[in-house]
């Protein structure tokens, strides 16, 4: 991948705020003098962007300044980081693995790889007390990214799998009602077919990616059995306070 400037490269992803959607950068356009479609020329004054949209295909046009600035958030890039007797891909799965062992929870990291009809899918976590998957995200994810995902679910038990995707690190969601509170995790859960959501009802998946999608991932909150609100909120803390530089070790439970 070849850098162009010190902010963008060709072919890297962005989330644009404004539009909800994923550009990918196709050209940086420099100061000077470029052909025009009337045969002439014309002067580029200033840095200008080029972004294609992964969902549309068309290529959009903006200042170096204003792409930097007020439309874009990088998507960033993941950094290895060990924990616990593994290479995480990324310091935000790190993270999750303590948080994961701050709840007494025993985790397998990239267990099994799966080979599916359009592509290939390795979950990030598998919980085996609980039989349930977790993909770990740092933002909205692609419409392809939420598709394999999808295939993983139907392929692998389609009634009763649990599958949840997991966006950014580890914060805690209260949900209050007249007569009940809940404190969890913000997730998106796989909705296997039930009286409440047949096989073919599809809902717009509001958070999980940038662009309108309709899929079966819903958005709910992980409430952890036998953990209590104290343990959650001191293992939250622990998983985003958690520093892997140096040698250092985060706590477990």
């Amino acid at each position: 991948m070849k850098a162009i400037n010190e902010h963008f490269e060709v072919g890297q992803q962005y989330y644009a705020l404004v539009s909800k959607e994923v550009l990918v950068v196709s050209e940086v356009l420099q100061p000077g003098m470029y052909p025009s479609g009337s045969g002439g020329y014309h002067t580029l004054r200033s840095p200008m962007v080029r972004f294609r949209s992964e969902k549309t295909g068309l290529v959009h046009t903006c200042s170096l300044e204003l792409a930097k600035h007020l439309l874009l958030a990088k998507r960033q890039t993941a950094k290895e980081t060990y924990y616990d007797g593994y290479r995480f891909r990324s310091r935000l799965e790190a993270r999750w693995a303590v948080f994961f062992n701050n709840i007494g929870l025993e985790y397998e990291y990239e267990m099994e790889g799966f080979d599916m009809k359009e592509c290939s899918y390795l979950p990030d976590f598998y919980i085996p007390s609980i039989d349930r998957w977790f993909e770990i995200k740092g933002q909205p994810l692609t419409v392809s990214e939420v598709q394999k995902c999808e295939q993983f679910c139907r392929r692998k038990d389609n009634e009763n799998i649990k599958f949840s995707i997991l966006i950014g690190a580890p914060k805690p969601l209260m949900l209050e009602e007249e007569d009940f509170s809940i404190l969890g995790i913000r997730e998106y859960t796989w909705q296997w077919p039930s009286q409440m959501y047949p096989s073919d009802t599809l809902l717009l998946a509001q958070g999980l990616t940038g662009e309108e999608y309709y899929s079966r991932f819903l958005p709910a909150i992980w409430k952890v059995d036998g953990v209590d609100d104290k343990l959650l909120i001191r293992a939250i803390r622990e998983a985003r306070s958690a520093r892997f530089e140096f040698g250092e070790t985060p706590k477990g439970r």
